[in-house]
């Protein structure tokens, strides 16, 4: 409104934000810089939903560029003080910002809400970014991963709660790969942070860096930007719903029952890494059961931070028609093998804290874990 770009975002809307960027260069006055972030998110959504079948493989570039000038917006230097939480326009930024990020970093094809993580120069509108990969901060080579999928994309059903932290970045699932597959976690929550090094000068001249830092959801909550601790979004019932979205394992139960060899190996599995200091809570289920039916129980433990920040889940798989002593020892001994694995030298005082919870046939094996029959069996 204030350059008179109405009528001409309205009809040209790629020349509006040309101008709009060659103003902004000029005049370092942070609302140009956000009504940047805001159009360029417009104008890519409009993109994306066109009937022209070039037009939406153009998106992805306008959603990138609206999540750096929502990044400049909210940190960038300049003579006027960073917006506070309190500003309506610092909480929309922050929202341009999240979307943005999972859709700008999307393949070209948009199928499945596939996100693209990799070292990969863009060529966006108001010029070339040098895109790098930062995965120092997540625990998991990413050769395990089959792909990585934006959570913000599914629609979260049968879980009674989706708890999400609020913060910046793009939560994502982390789909493992199938031949690395086993009884333990099949879908990881991790979260993608954008973080662009330069200013709109540097953009103008090819000189933008954009480095996108991948971070566990199980691990630290907060990046560090300057001297401001940003919290980072993250979705935990995704991956977990997404997991459970797989006909397989609802199936577990009855063929472990009926099969007269085991077809998942008696065990204690982790759904996540274990961190020294936190408390196992294990899962035992019951006849014709499988862990498939802890999840509800877990996610809502999950959903509270404290129990979150001070707590671990397992779950024992055992076959469940075999006799309950037999599958009682199997899951004392691999409790204490998975602790002597995880604390060999027996300093984790966490682990000698474990919670086991059981149901049904579960629930006498739990029994066991703490009974002391002498030869009575």
């Amino acid at each position: 409104h204030r350059f008179d770009l109405e009528k001409q975002f309205a009809s040209h809307p790629a020349d509006a934000l040309k101008f709009l960027h060659e103003k902004a260069c000029e005049d370092d006055r942070r609302d140009l810089v956000f009504a940047l972030a805001e159009l360029s998110y417009l104008h890519a959504y409009r993109l994306e939903h066109s009937m022209k079948a070039w037009e939406p493989k153009q998106a992805r570039d306008y959603y990138l560029s609206s999540v750096i000038y929502s990044y400049l917006y909210l940190f960038g230097a300049g003579r006027q003080p960073p917006p506070t939480g309190s500003d309506d326009r610092f909480r929309i930024a922050c929202d341009v910002y999240n979307a943005g990020l999972a859709k700008g970093l999307g393949s070209l094809e948009r199928t499945n809400a596939v996100v693209l993580l990799e070292d990969d120069p863009r060529q966006l509108p108001p010029g070339r970014v040098e895109v790098r990969l930062d995965t120092n901060a997540f625990p998991f080579a990413l050769s395990r991963f089959e792909t990585f999928l934006s959570a913000d994309q599914f629609l979260v059903r049968g879980l009674s709660v989706r708890d999400r932290q609020s913060g910046l970045g793009a939560p994502l699932i982390g789909v493992v790969q199938r031949g690395q597959q086993s009884a333990g976690a099949k879908r990881f929550p991790a979260t993608v942070f954008g973080r662009p090094a330069g200013d709109l000068q540097a953009w103008n001249a090819g000189r933008l860096g954009l480095t996108l830092e991948l971070y566990s959801g199980y691990g630290s909550n907060v990046v560090q930007v300057g001297e401001v601790s940003v919290p980072l979004q993250t979705d935990l019932p995704a991956p977990l719903a997404h997991s459970l979205n797989d006909s397989a394992v609802w199936k577990l139960g009855m063929g472990q029952f009926l099969s007269p060899v085991e077809l998942v190996k008696s065990d204690v599995y982790l759904t996540q890494p274990h961190q020294a200091g936190r408390v196992p809570v294990v899962f035992v289920h019951g006849t014709f059961s499988s862990p498939v039916w802890w999840a509800e129980m877990i996610n809502t433990l999950r959903a509270d931070p404290e129990v979150r920040q001070r707590c671990e889940f397992w779950f024992f798989i055992y076959n469940s028609g075999n006799p309950v002593p037999y599958s009682a020892v199997k899951l004392r001994e691999c409790l204490a093998e998975k602790v002597k694995q995880l604390d060999p030298e027996g300093k984790d005082s966490a682990l000698q804290q474990m919670v086991v919870i059981g149901h049904s046939q579960g629930g006498m094996l739990t029994k066991l874990t703490a009974t002391d029959t002498g030869d009575r069996l």
